[in-house]
């Protein structure tokens, strides 16, 4: 089983390069609340369908999670280590 999860170094730096300047306001542009960004921010939740999609459909960020981008694809295994 796979999971996908988020960089946060690079979360940020999309952030920056749209002028947002905080969570809240880009779960907001991207439509999710500001709670369930916080959770998948942390690891407690996994990336939601809604949250790749907001940030393909909103900000442009490809869901390509086996290169250098945002996401990481983990597998059951990894992230027991």
């Amino acid at each position: 089983m796979y999971s996908v999860t988020l960089r946060n170094d690079v979360l940020d730096q999309i952030k920056t390069d749209h002028g947002i300047r905080s969570d809240r306001e880009l779960a907001f542009r991207i439509g999710i609340s500001g709670p369930l960004l916080s959770q998948i921010r942390s690891g407690r939740r996994g990336v939601s369908a809604a949250f790749i999609t907001g940030m393909h459909t909103i900000l442009g960020v490809p869901f390509d999670p086996t290169g250098d981008g945002l996401y990481v694809l983990a597998t059951d295994q990894e992230e027991a280590a």
